[in-house]
């Protein structure tokens, strides 16, 4: 079972492809991709199946936060006395 989130028609929605096409499952603005998986998704509640190549796949979770250190910002290690890292 391969899940995806996509969004088709300006519309953001969870899905399973299956071939070339994606089944939609549930509207993220209903639900998100854990509580699906929590709850566990139950074939042939698809609501419309749409060809993978008409749809915009998403990053399949929503991360509850990123946090980055300051270290990482050129203007805040120049302000500490840092060189900025080579790299972010």
């Amino acid at each position: 079972m391969k899940l995806v989130t996509f969004t088709h028609g300006g519309r953001r929605q969870l899905g399973e492809v299956v071939g070339e096409e994606v089944y939609g499952l549930a509207s993220t603005d209903t639900m998100r991709m854990q509580d699906m998986i929590a709850r566990g998704i139950t074939p042939g509640r698809v609501s419309q199946r749409f060809q993978l190549q008409d749809v915009a796949l998403n990053a399949p979770l929503r991360p509850g936060k990123i946090i980055a250190i300051g270290r990482n910002y050129a203007d805040h290690a120049r302000e500490t006395g840092n060189d900025p890292p080579p790299r972010p």
